[in-house]
């Protein structure tokens, strides 16, 4: 819970540096009582973007916390350690494992949408948006070892990016959100109908939504194709 509430004061931070110079700078979720919640009550940019930086927050702060010691159920991500890469050097050191932060985030904050609507499932999607974000940032770091600052061998192993480049990435993402739309899910049985998708394009757009959560009979989708539930935005 130390690393939970680390990772949503972060995401909170984050979002009063990315907005320091806008009209909105987070103003109503730093003046919440709770960090988690429906804390900006507005399906907006701003919502998507506080959502998907909070989600990166508590990912980033579980998987610290985790290769640092501080959590007793986790630790190093040792399951490529001692093998060697096609460029010659080996894996080694503690890599972070974004595997449990991811998993631990998404259990967290994924379960308080259960709504089913289109709010829930527009937080879901950016919950989503900011462990993929801290995911897609990992990076390898290396140190070489042998007599005389020789690189003989080298060892790397994989870290965390700094948050305020996570913050930044999103920030981009926030600027292109989208708005969309709740529907129901499309079938073959109605791919003859009008309020189905009007084009291929738009049916691919909805099998990628499928795989970004939510409940198995409503989906988002872009807001213009089906205009039904208008004013939410989402990152994409």
């Amino acid at each position: 819970m130390v690393a939970i509430s680390e990772g949503a004061r972060a995401g909170l931070r984050e979002c009063q540096r990315q907005f320091q110079h806008h009209r909105w700078s987070c103003s109503l979720a730093s003046t919440s009582s709770s960090a988690f919640g429906h804390i900006v009550l507005v399906g907006s940019r701003e919502a998507a973007y506080m959502y998907a930086v909070t989600s990166a927050g508590v990912t980033h702060s579980v998987t610290t916390a985790c290769f640092r010691g501080n959590i007793s159920t986790c630790g190093c991500d040792d399951r490529r350690r001692g093998r060697y890469s096609s460029s010659g050097w080996k894996w080694g050191g503690c890599s972070a494992d974004i595997r449990f932060g991811v998993r631990f985030a998404k259990k967290f904050l994924d379960a308080r949408e259960v709504e089913g609507d289109g709010r829930a499932l527009m937080n879901l999607h950016n919950n989503r948006a900011g462990r993929r974000a801290v995911r897609s940032g990992m990076r390898t770091e290396c140190k070489c070892h042998g007599v005389s600052g020789s690189c003989t061998v080298k060892t790397c192993w994989k870290t965390l990016p700094p948050f305020t480049f996570i913050g930044k990435h999103l920030f981009h993402k926030y600027r292109k959100a989208k708005s969309v739309s709740v529907h129901k899910a499309w079938s073959t049985a109605s791919r003859g109908s009008k309020s189905a998708f009007p084009t291929r394009r738009a049916a691919r757009r909805h099998r990628g939504s499928r795989r970004g959560g939510g409940s198995s009979d409503t989906r988002v989708m872009p807001f213009s194709f089906q205009q039904v539930w208008p004013g939410v935005a989402t990152l994409q």
